[in-house]
């Protein structure tokens, strides 16, 4: 009833409503035990996690959720630089909350979180929540505590997968991303899986763990040299270096230009500082230039594809120096924004600046169609470690001034 009242206060049509109500309500599920299933029942806790329409639903809750705070007025808006003021911050089923830390906005925050809970049948998993007071007397906190049922506890703090500390740069900052890339990419998984399959590991890994902090953070160097030396060991099977085929400048270029397809780290940190400094231009938005004020500036060479369609001239095509005018004069009509010429659409794309970063030092790789032949994955890394000139054959032998006339060149017997 709750979830059918908002969607008519939020103005939406009586069929998409009740296309909405019976995808919700209407699912059903069994349990099947010795491959025997029983009957099918009926769920009644509504939103199914999982299901890929909940992420949506919940964002229309939590909709109702902000707006109560805003109407009561409890909670004090924070405020930032550059940034506009917000009390909650929400994605999905996690809501992260700003508040004074008073002994009555705590109550009050808690009673509200109570209405909305007898309201909306939604409640708090206190093992899940994490309170941080910052600056605050043991009389609140011990007040808090008790409201909200869970343990208070200082920074730093994880939400979304990220942690929340004041030191981000600091290289003990990395140590559990770290750990999460050594616990995935055992080094045990190389002798049972083949070429192809470790580099398609790797970069599901990649893509899941540390370039969700990278597209925030922007670690040192130290640390991407570690995680390059967790994913070279995984592939390699070693540390030792000769295991390894390729050299690692090599394996690390992108599959159009005749690489591996590993994902570089370094690389692909600049390019999401990028994809942060493009929103700045092109969408004007305070909270992205409140995050990247904080990064340092990526190498000027990736910003030769930026151009304005009004002025020629050097103070308009430069997007640092222009930056000031982006601020002051957003609503101007005459200011075209840029575009990409790096990119066939002209719109920046994340794997186009990527590839850009690289430049046009690849000379002597394999072509970039050899990934996408139609052979057995093991057959195009074969052949791409044969025409790279990585795998000992007569000839690269004969070149380097090593004589085998009886032995076999890949295990040295005696042919």
């Amino acid at each position: 009833e709750f979830f059918s009242d908002l969607l008519t206060c939020l103005a939406f049509g009586p069929s998409f409503r009740q296309w909405i109500l019976s995808l919700v309500t209407g699912a059903q599920l069994t349990v099947s035990f010795n491959g025997l299933c029983g009957e099918f029942f009926s769920l009644g806790r509504g939103l199914r996690q999982g299901c890929p329409l909940s992420p949506l639903l919940f964002n229309l809750v939590a909709e109702c959720f902000s707006a109560l705070f805003r109407h009561v007025g409890f909670l004090t808006p924070h405020s930032l630089p550059y940034l506009q003021t917000f009390s909650t911050l929400q994605y999905a089923d996690d809501f992260f909350l700003f508040d004074t830390a008073s002994r009555q906005q705590v109550v009050r925050t808690w009673l509200i979180l109570r209405v909305f809970e007898l309201v909306s049948g939604l409640s708090i998993n206190c093992s899940k929540c994490h309170l941080s007071l910052i600056h605050t007397d043991s009389a609140t906190v011990l007040l808090a505590e008790a409201c909200f049922g869970c343990k208070a506890a200082g920074l730093p703090m994880k939400y979304l997968g990220l942690q929340i500390t004041l030191s981000p740069h600091a290289p003990s900052f990395w140590d559990g991303v770290e750990q999460k890339l050594v616990n995935r990419l055992q080094c045990w998984q190389g002798k049972l899986l083949s070429l192809p399959d470790l580099i398609t590991l790797a970069k599901q890994c990649l893509a899941s763990v540390p370039l969700h902090a990278l597209a925030v953070f922007r670690p040192p160097g130290a640390v991407l040299n570690r995680f390059d030396r967790i994913i070279r060991n995984f592939i390699w099977d070693g540390d030792r270096p000769s295991d390894r085929l390729a050299r690692w400048d090599i394996v690390v270029f992108p599959c159009l230009l005749g690489g591996a397809r590993v994902t570089n780290l370094s690389r692909a940190c600049e390019s999401s500082i990028c994809s942060w400094w493009w929103r700045l231009v092109t969408e004007h938005s305070p909270i992205t230039l409140f995050i990247c004020s904080k990064f340092d500036l990526p190498s000027p060479s990736l910003w030769s594809g930026f151009i304005s369609h009004i002025s020629p001239s050097h103070f308009c095509c430069d997007m640092f120096s222009a930056l000031p005018l982006f601020l002051c004069f957003t609503d101007l009509p005459s200011f075209a924004p840029p575009v990409w010429l790096l990119s066939p659409t002209w719109s920046f794309t994340f794997s186009f600046c990527y590839l850009a970063s690289f430049g046009s030092s690849v000379a002597s790789l394999p072509p970039r169609s050899l990934w996408s032949l139609g052979p057995s994955p093991r057959v195009i890394a074969f052949v791409w470690l044969l025409l790279a000139g990585h795998i000992n054959i007569f000839d690269h032998l004969q070149r380097v001034g090593i004589s085998l006339a009886n032995q076999c060149p890949l295990c040295l017997t005696a042919a």
